[in-house]
């Protein structure tokens, strides 16, 4: 089907399906070992994801103790969380 799909592409007037039909072409071989075997990139994309998410988090830290004292420890009242154990 995808190989009729890139004889009309191929033949088309309209330069956007020409270049698409290239494309598929020159990574042919790749699409069709993905559809084959199933693989999918998207549990290194999801990795990818968490750890950009980690280091933005972490952005600031110079070091892994707090630079500015808690508000327990400078003996300011905390706010009591409905839920959650004192």
């Amino acid at each position: 089907m995808l190989h009729a799909w890139l004889g009309l592409a191929a033949r088309c007037r309209i330069e956007p399906f020409v270049a698409l039909g290239k494309r598929i072409r020159k990574n042919l071989a790749g699409i069709e070992a993905t559809l084959r075997h199933g693989l999918s990139s998207a549990l290194m994309e999801s990795t990818n994801t968490k750890t950009r998410l980690l280091i933005r988090m972490a952005l600031g830290f110079a070091s892994p103790t707090p630079s500015s004292p808690s508000p327990s420890s400078t003996g300011a009242a905390t706010a009591r969380l409905p839920g959650r154990a004192a």
